[in-house]
């Protein structure tokens, strides 16, 4: 994204549920292999477009503060296999994940943003898509252990889709035990966990629009869309937080600017990597992932 005034936040393949371990306490967790074609089962049923309470997709923003925002310059395009990897970068004991994101499809299970690998217990990190659109998150701790987050189906999902070839924010918060999915700006789910856990796994790529396949390096659940404006902050911002900020770029003059820990506008709409706002982990566009004008705001 260009500075100024405002700014914020793959061909697809069913995925598996990777295996989780132990949980706390010490009763055994569900250990659950690859999920059916149409992903994991839930309150939709498999391969059908789930609603939740409201029936309507979730669809982004105001009218009157996107047709007064300027113009979000680039972001990135996702399509087959292609993602953006961005080295290894720590996720805080507390944080926020955001971005911008454009979905053009909703079939099979799909990442926004992910560091993990496919068929690994330990240190799984994925916020996405379910079949049909719904955003969810899950992470596990070094021993593979959900902590809740998990039960046969994610427990931490929207209620409703979000909507098609159109940009909504999306974020993810951590607190402790707390989990919260907000979606433009306003809080659409939490979750508790039995207890509070950190992210642990062997050292491996964060990376946008993808997690890592079972090989090790291809990647798995690419999302077919585009994703703007990714940013990854160490506490758990409030939705109000997120929903002033989201469309303004968050830059040195900013008591925030501190807890940010990444950064990445994708606006740089020519070559194959992507600086990082915090000059730490510049991120490399792979598999074909493109540059595109943005329409986040």
């Amino acid at each position: 994204m260009r500075w100024g005034r405002l700014a914020v936040t793959c061909t697809l393949a069913a995925c598996s549920i990777d295996v989780t371990g132990t949980r706390s306490g010490g009763a055994e967790a569900p250990r659950v292999g690859d999920a059916p074609p149409d992903g994991p089962t839930g309150d939709a049923g498999a391969g059908a477009t789930p609603t939740g309470d409201g029936g309507a997709p979730i669809v982004a923003g105001d009218a009157a503060a996107d047709a007064a925002a300027p113009s979000a310059g680039f972001a990135v395009t996702l399509t087959g296999n292609a993602f953006v990897s961005a080295g290894a970068v720590p996720i805080p004991a507390d944080f926020t994940l955001e971005a911008w994101v454009r979905p053009k499809t909703a079939q099979g299970e799909t990442y926004i943003a992910a560091k993990d690998q496919r068929n690994t217990g330990s240190g799984q990190f994925r916020l996405g898509l379910l079949q049909g659109g719904r955003l969810f998150f899950l992470m596990t701790d070094a021993g593979g252990d959900d902590h809740g987050l998990f039960d046969s189906e994610y427990k931490l999902t929207s209620p409703t889709p979000l909507a098609l070839a159109r940009w909504t924010h999306v974020a993810v918060t951590k607190s402790g035990a707390s989990f919260q999915l907000v979606v433009d700006g306003v809080a659409v789910a939490t979750r508790a966990a039995d207890a509070s856990f950190t992210h642990g796994a062997p050292s491996r790529s964060f990376r946008v629009g993808a997690r890592i396949a079972p090989n090790g390096s291809a990647a798995d659940g690419s999302l077919d869309g585009e994703i703007d404006q990714v940013r990854l902050f160490d506490v758990a911002r409030t939705a109000a937080e997120i929903a002033a900020d989201m469309r303004r770029p968050i830059g040195p003059a900013d008591a925030i600017f501190g807890r940010l820990r990444a950064a990445w506008r994708f606006d740089e709409g020519a070559g194959t990597t992507s600086a990082d706002d915090k000059s730490t982990y510049p991120a490399t566009l792979m598999g074909g992932a493109a540059w595109t004008t943005s329409g986040a705001y």
